[in-house]
């Protein structure tokens, strides 16, 4: 089994034939927690299959109904019964998954430019988790900063939903420096499903001043 976030959860799990005949369509079943008595959160039709070949079973889910945190999603092939096995002890298999917020910045969403003697970057946040952000704030950095490390400038702190986009203005006092990062949560104080997405980098970016003539 496997999750792909952003936005909501994608889950996938391979189903195999192994058997030396066709097996009939099932059900697989995307179970929370535990493979037997665990909540349902997706299920998908499999068509039949015949020996040897597989079928790629794929649900979308918003993570709803579960609390905050690390949880385990086992993907349960034929989760009715209903197929006659030669080995039934190999039918679950399962992947962590993190109900957290994940805020995200990309190079494309940084825009920067000269204002007097100082440098301005507009950045836009964006939470791809499954939960709201609380207290994030956006973060210049003078190089990728250690865990914990407080931004030598910051953005007032903000909340983001699910789902949801804000666009943060920073001002970095005198000439721009290259090797300069913007991300929110770069010091790492919100649990996020991912903390390698939070972060552009601008140290190769060539921006542009327009001075009077």
């Amino acid at each position: 089994a496997h999750v792909a976030y952003g936005p909501g959860v994608t889950i996938t799990a391979v189903i195999s034939n192994a058997g030396v005949v066709d097996a009939p369509a099932s059900i697989v079943a995307f179970r929370l927690d535990d493979p037997e008595t665990g909540p349902v959160v997706a299920q998908v039709s499999v068509p039949g299959l015949a020996s040897g070949s597989t079928f790629e079973a794929a649900a979308a889910w918003d993570g709803g109904g579960a609390a905050d945190g690390e949880h385990i999603l086992y993907a349960v092939a034929d989760a009715a019964g209903s197929v006659l096995e030669a080995d039934e002890g190999n039918n679950a298999g399962w992947t962590a998954v993190r109900l957290l917020p994940d805020l995200v910045t990309r190079p494309a969403d940084v825009t920067g430019h000269f204002a007097g003697d100082s440098f301005t970057i507009n950045a836009w946040v964006h939470n791809e988790g499954l939960r709201a952000a609380q207290g994030a704030r956006l973060g210049l950095y003078r190089s990728w900063p250690r865990l914990g490390e407080v931004p030598p400038v910051s953005s007032p702190r903000f909340d983001l939903a699910p789902g949801e986009s804000v666009q943060v203005t920073l001002t970095w006092p005198g000439e721009w420096q290259p090797g300069l990062y913007v991300g929110a949560n770069g010091d790492g104080e919100i649990a996020e499903a991912d903390l390698g997405n939070n972060l552009a980098f601008l140290g190769r970016r060539r921006w542009l001043a327009y001075l009077p003539l």
